[in-house]
């Protein structure tokens, strides 16, 4: 009998954990705006820019030519 207690309130919390993250989820996908393909920058542009503008790797250390030996 306490086993069949504690299956049935944990289902209860479950349910109103369940309902509560459905309506929740479904005001958010209405106030999203749509982003279009236009408006996010490929990822060659966004290389091609930071290598204009000189930009570092996040560690600071500049990588080696392709085909070199690290050693």
């Amino acid at each position: 009998m306490t086993v069949s207690m504690i299956l049935f309130w944990g289902a209860v919390i479950f349910g109103i954990m369940a309902l509560v993250r459905y309506f929740g989820r479904s005001g958010q996908l209405a106030a999203a705006p749509p982003q279009s393909a236009e408006s996010a920058p490929s990822p060659e542009r966004l290389l091609a820019e930071r290598f204009a503008r000189g930009d570092q790797p996040a560690n600071g250390r500049a990588r080696p030519p392709a085909g070199t030996s690290t050693r």
